[in-house]
């Protein structure tokens, strides 16, 4: 290999392995987090695989104290999510369906960025979604 050659494929060694590099992630929030479900004491599904009912309502509201989505800030941003987890999200991550509101004083560029991070971060594939 000719010198000319062994510098071009250097060069495109160093510029592959700078863009796979992991740099700022794509999203990041820190946020407050109250939640509630249809149990009446403390909810047993923490500690099983499946739901002790054949549903499992909950409620869950999030303040978000800081974070962010590519360039929008999200910050103050605020949103519930109702639903039924049913009794398959611990074994198989399904859960029957979600209901997302957003506050109204989170804006649309807010409310665009945190629809799939809501969606990733409970890590279950939801039989219906509605906003």
């Amino acid at each position: 290999m000719k010198r000319w050659q062994q510098i071009t494929l250097l060069s495109l060694c160093v510029i592959v392995l700078l863009a796979s590099t992991p740099g700022k992630p794509a999203w990041r929030m820190k946020a407050d987090y109250v939640e509630a479900c249809s149990c009446h004491l403390f909810c047993p599904c923490y500690f099983n695989k499946h739901a002790e009912h054949p549903h499992c309502e909950f409620n869950m509201a999030v303040k978000v104290r800081e974070g962010y989505s590519g360039n929008t800030n999200l910050a103050g941003s605020k949103y519930w999510l109702t639903g039924d987890l049913g009794d398959e999200w611990g074994t198989n991550h399904k859960g029957e369906w979600v209901v997302v509101s957003f506050d109204p004083s989170t804006n649309k560029e807010q409310r665009d960025a945190l629809a799939p991070m809501i969606l990733k971060t409970y890590g279950l594939e939801w039989g219906d979604v509605k906003v």
